[in-house]
C-alpha cells in the first residue's frame, strides 16, 4: 500500500523532528533525519531546537532513536507526543522506512520519478513542489525564479 503526500492535498501539515541537538554532531544527525522525513513524506520537517514547541500543532513527531533520550528537551517533546492527550503519530526512522511513500508533484499530481530534494530554510526542510517537467514549464512562463 502506498501513502501519497502532496502539498496540494495537505494530508500532513508538518512533522516535528527531535533528537539531541546540543552538539554539532547531534545537530547534524537530526538535520539529516529531518531531510529524510521531508524527502519521504513530502511535508515540512521542523528540527526541534529546545522544547518550546506545542507537539499538538504537528501531525507527526519523528525521533532520532539514537539520541532523543540523551537530551532533556527531546525526551520531553517525545513524552508529550507519546501521551494519549496528544493523539498523534510518533515514529522513528525504522517506522518511517516501513511505509512506501510516493512523491507526487504538487502541481500536476503525477508521481515524480526525479526525487526532488527539499530545501533547508531556518531549521525547516521544505519539500520541493514541482516535478522536473512542471518546474521547467513554470520557469519558461516566468512563474518561478529558480
Amino acid at each position: 500500500m502506498a501513502y501519497h503526500f502532496s502539498p496540494r492535498r495537505e494530508r500532513l501539515n508538518a512533522v516535528l523532528v527531535v533528537g539531541d541537538t546540543s552538539t554539532p554532531d547531534g545537530l547534524a544527525d537530526v538535520t539529516a533525519l529531518a531531510h529524510e522525513v521531508a524527502v519521504r513524506m513530502q511535508v515540512p520537517a521542523v528540527i526541534a531546537m529546545g522544547r518550546d514547541y506545542d507537539v499538538r500543532a504537528y501531525d507527526t513527531l519523528v525521533y532520532d532513536e539514537g539520541s532523543y533520550l540523551e537530551n532533556v528537551d527531546a525526551a520531553v517533546l517525545w513524552a508529550e507526543a507519546s501521551s494519549d492527550e496528544a493523539d498523534m503519530a510518533v515514529m522513528n526512522l525504522d517506522d518511517l522506512e516501513s511505509f512506501d511513500f510516493m512523491v507526487v508533484c504538487g502541481w500536476c499530481g503525477e508521481p515524480d520519478e526525479d526525487d526532488p530534494m527539499p530545501t533547508l530554510v531556518e531549521g525547516v526542510w521544505i519539500p520541493a513542489e514541482f516535478c522536473g517537467g512542471c518546474l521547467n514549464e513554470a520557469r519558461r512562463q516566468g512563474r518561478v525564479d529558480a
